[in-house]
């Protein structure tokens, strides 16, 4: 008997133990499903910001055989090779979308898209989203609105959106800015930070800067001249600047020009 009572004793001590955790879960407040409201205080939201809505256009208009979707989850496109890694995947990516995809007309996304903006995501998403649309093969482009359009003719032109003409603004006496807006951008594009800076040099040695646009935009204040031109004319302005070249005798075309 006196063998038993360590075993007897040991067995009321997990009984009670088991006893007590089980009044604790009883206690436990059940979580109830909150009812639905009566009145749904909701008003309906543009899926595009201003930005959005114009390089959505412009894409359109440039990629009439494609298919451009917008704010698009990296999640919708892409899928781990082993199935049980699926949940991890999700998790890791489930937060992360592109502003625009670009597909093929069955629905393959063949590029990415994203702009940039005053408030940039956190390194860790971007770099997640780098190595990820690397890995599905897929091409991506971070870029600001007045960039696009100087990456699509590079690409058309040099074979490269980033094979881009550097202004040599150091040097330049006249400066003529056609529908971008360095002040905003800081020269991102053309590779020459401190913009403001090297505007200020520019004008303190008795050069100009001149822009054209239909907006009064950061660089348009701060410009010596301003010209607004009505939206959608530009190739008609390119076009008048060059009849004027040749006309005027401003330039003189090589001699295997016909």
């Amino acid at each position: 008997m006196q063998n038993l009572l360590p075993w007897i004793i040991a067995g009321l001590s997990a009984l009670a133990v088991l006893g007590l955790l089980a009044a604790l879960l009883l206690r436990r407040p059940r979580r109830e499903r909150k009812p639905l409201p009566t009145e749904w205080s909701l008003s309906p939201r543009p899926v595009f910001s201003a930005d959005e809505r114009r390089v959505f256009r412009l894409l359109r208009e440039a990629l009439p055989h494609h298919v451009v979707m917008c704010k698009l989850p990296v999640v919708r496109f892409c899928q781990p090779t082993e199935a049980r890694d699926v949940r991890y995947w999700y998790e890791l990516l489930g937060g992360i979308s592109v502003n625009f995809a670009i597909c093929s007309p069955n629905g393959r996304v063949l590029a990415a898209i994203d702009l940039e903006t005053d408030r940039p995501g956190s390194s860790r998403s971007l770099q997640i989203k780098q190595a990820v649309l690397a890995a599905c093969r897929i091409r991506y482009l971070r870029t600001s609105v007045d960039q696009l359009p100087h990456q699509l003719i590079g690409h058309l032109l040099y074979g490269h959106q980033l094979l881009l003409p550097v202004p040599d603004i150091d040097r330049t006496s006249y400066f003529l800015v056609f529908g971008a807006n360095p002040m905003a951008s800081n020269g991102s594009l053309m590779t020459v930070p401190d913009f403001p800076g090297r505007l200020r040099e520019l004008q303190a040695r008795g050069g100009r800067m001149v822009v054209l646009d239909p907006r009064r935009t950061e660089t348009a204040r701060v410009a010596d001249e301003h010209h607004f031109i009505r939206p959608g004319t530009d190739a008609w302005v390119l076009l008048a600047m060059l009849n004027t070249l040749f006309a005027e005798g401003l330039t003189s075309p090589p001699s295997y020009v016909d």
